[in-house]
């Protein structure tokens, strides 16, 4: 039997990162892709996660 790629897909990007990243890093990131008008994908928040990293 196949497993389908959905299986691998997280749901709730915020709930995933917030394992990994500080709470604090994860919302923001999260504030800003909806502010911009995009969809919360797990690529795009840890994309802004990084850049938050790096600007400390």
């Amino acid at each position: 039997m196949k497993r389908s790629s959905v299986d691998n897909v997280v749901s709730d990007p915020v709930k995933y990162f917030s394992c990994r990243y500080p709470r604090i890093l994860v919302i923001r990131a999260a504030f800003k892709l909806l502010k911009d008008g995009k969809s919360l994908s797990q690529k795009d928040m840890e994309g802004i996660i990084l850049k938050m990293l790096k600007k400390r």
